[in-house]
């Protein structure tokens, strides 16, 4: 009869003890966002939130993202939630599978007992832009599977021009709101609401341009008073002051970052391009007298621009070159000598460069430049628009590098709306997407 007791009492311990064990157990509380809530954007980061705080070495081990995708994984103080943000955007129109499986292990070493899988969607290929050319514009996106078009912001006046962050999670637009006053603002794409950044007082504030760690924000500061030359500033967004870069007195614009950190922007009193470092304050300047809009190569060691060579008679050739930062040297990528070639961009991978290009030549002049690609050193460059009438511009690569988001305008009936198109690398499809439409930029 006692041995019976004891082993009921052995039992009864060891339920008891299986019991604790199980509600002691960590379990998986929430994750963000919800598998069910719109499709993943940019770098959007995915997040876990633990019952317990967690071995962080097994957790990481039993983690993992299909398709493959590398990321930074941090933890909270408590141990008890992860976060994953992505180096790359996710993959356009995929699905992400993420898989926890069972074994993870609490601080306790109690391991987790049910594997876990989440299934995302990923935002399709996204269009933001500005609508309508011949009114106050705003921002609007273009969803390039359904072809349906969202409004992102509605002001008065107008959106004037935009810039998106590296993450793709942020737009970065400037507002005239009325003769003496403009702002700049953020719009978050989680949220879908948008911040004041910074108001500007008898002054306009546009060309927004985030940096690529996001901290600073370039603009071209223009004043609306008598005495006051056009100037690039940056704005550093974690202390909320703004500074004037380059010289007191100096007629700046176009400001654009490089990868590494660099603000390229030209000074029309210099007529040259100034390259400056805000960490170290170096400084290089390039001469230059055409300036214009340039673009910085991927890996942020060369920037290309254009330049008029020289002038004959009603020529005025207008040539691409390539300013190699390191070695001081450059390039002349325009083979001919009657060539007007203008607003050069490079692929994401670095290896392409999209521009304009028009014959001056009378025996194959046009009224418009025609969209036309080359390799990053001048070579095999081939066209990929036949519209003599069109003008095509304001060139953006997908980030696959696969196709191209341009706008075309008749230049010989200036009365038509422009229009946005896309177009594969090959020249192969190509879309009309939107009419009136302005300023397209790829969203990751």
């Amino acid at each position: 009869m006692k041995r019976n007791l004891v082993f009921l009492l052995i039992i009864l311990f060891i339920l008891a003890a299986g019991v604790a064990a199980w509600g002691m157990a960590p379990r998986v509380e929430r994750v963000l966002p919800t598998s069910d809530a719109e499709p993943l954007l940019g770098e959007q980061p995915l997040q876990i939130a633990f019952s317990r705080p967690m071995n962080e070495k097994s957790v990481e081990a039993h983690l993992s993202v299909q398709p493959p995708q590398t990321g930074t994984i941090s933890w909270n103080q408590s141990h008890d939630t992860l976060t994953f943000i992505p180096h790359q955007p996710w993959p356009h129109g995929e699905t992400l599978t993420l898989c926890l499986d069972s074994g993870a292990k609490s601080e306790l070493g109690l391991p987790l007992l049910q594997s876990h899988t989440w299934n995302f969607k990923i935002t399709p290929p996204v269009l933001v832009y500005l609508w309508p050319a011949d009114g106050n514009s705003n921002l609007y996106t273009l969803n390039l599977e359904t072809g349906e078009s969202q409004t992102l912001t509605a002001y008065p006046h107008g959106v004037l021009d935009f810039d998106v962050s590296a993450d793709g999670l942020t737009l970065y637009y400037s507002v005239w709101h009325s003769s003496a006053e403009s702002a700049l603002y953020a719009l978050s794409r989680l949220t879908g609401e948008s911040s004041l950044i910074l108001e500007c007082v008898q002054s306009l504030c546009r060309s927004p341009k985030i940096s690529p760690a996001g901290k600073y924000l370039a603009y071209e500061w223009i004043p609306q008073v008598a005495d006051g030359a056009p100037s690039v500033r940056v704005y550093n967004l974690q202390s909320h002051r703004s500074m004037a870069v380059g010289e007191y007195g100096h007629f700046t614009e176009n400001p654009a970052w490089s990868s590494t950190g660099w603000l390229a922007y030209y000074d029309h009193t210099q007529q040259a391009f100034v390259f400056t470092n805000l960490a170290d304050g170096r400084t290089i300047t390039h001469a230059n007298e055409t300036g214009g809009s340039g673009s910085w190569s991927p890996t942020g060691d060369a920037f290309v621009t254009t330049e008029i060579t020289y002038l004959v008679g009603d020529y005025a050739p207008r040539h691409l070159l390539k300013f190699n930062l390191a070695e001081g040297t450059e390039q002349d990528l325009t083979p001919k000598n009657y060539l007007e070639d203008a607003n050069p961009v490079y692929s994401p991978a670095g290896d392409l460069i999209a521009f304009e290009r028009k014959c001056l030549e009378a025996s194959c002049w046009s009224p418009g430049r025609q969209l036309w690609v080359m390799s990053s050193n001048g070579n095999r460059a081939y066209v990929l628009t036949d519209a003599p009438d069109y003008n095509h511009t304001g060139i953006v690569w997908h980030q696959d590098g696969q196709r191209l988001a341009y706008v075309r305008y008749n230049n010989a009936q200036l009365s038509e709306p422009p229009e946005i198109w896309v177009v594969n690398r090959s020249g192969s499809q190509k879309t009309r997407l939107v009419i009136n439409g302005y300023a397209p930029r790829w969203l990751p």
